[in-house]
């Protein structure tokens, strides 16, 4: 797949051939979604039969001479974006010009990977503190407990609490600069 070929290569007797579409874009869409944080099977697979049934909807109202990409792109962001924000499975809107303007941005999707990679790495070094450091770094930034509370539960002091909390914070940057992922301070 070329990211850069233009929409009229995928025009069949004149209407979008969406198998086309399908055999050139779908591993490609797979790895954005999931990229974006959504590993189920069925709603990747969702999302990506969504982005396609509203391209081929509004097929008319897309410019042929443009490439594909950044008008699947900017569909399967968007419906990304609404599968976070929606209870609700009804992903379809009818309104291509929603999506037209979104230009593919490799530093938007850069940016969605490194932060999965950074949490993911978070997650492994966190499993590798004793229990009581994890219990208590766990406490303050998952389940948005008071440095006072955390104290009062455990039966620590509050000094202790923050001073744990720091050698935590400060321990998890060395690691993940030690694996090469750059820390905004």
């Amino acid at each position: 797949m070329n990211k850069q070929t233009n929409i009229y290569m995928y025009i069949d007797n004149g209407e979008l051939n969406i198998d086309k579409i399908a055999d050139d874009f779908s591993g490609y869409l797979w790895s954005i979604i999931n990229n974006a944080g959504i590993t189920e099977s069925d709603e990747i697979k969702e999302i990506i039969s969504d982005s396609y049934l509203i391209l081929w909807k509004n097929q008319e109202r897309l410019n042929k001479n443009k490439p594909l990409s950044p008008y699947l792109v900017g569909i399967v962001k968007n419906l990304i974006k609404r599968y976070y924000s929606s209870t609700s499975k009804n992903l379809i809107n009818n309104n291509i010009e929603d999506y037209e303007n979104i230009l593919v941005e490799k530093d938007g999707i850069d940016y969605i990977i490194e932060k999965k990679e950074i949490n993911d790495e978070i997650l492994k070094i966190l499993n590798l503190l004793k229990e009581e450091d994890r219990g208590i770094f766990t406490c303050f930034y998952f389940n948005q407990m008071s440095v006072k509370e955390i104290s009062i539960e455990n039966n620590y002091s509050e000094s202790k609490v923050k001073t744990k909390l720091h050698r935590i914070r400060n321990k998890i940057r060395k690691e993940l600069l030690k694996g090469g992922y750059s820390i905004n301070e």
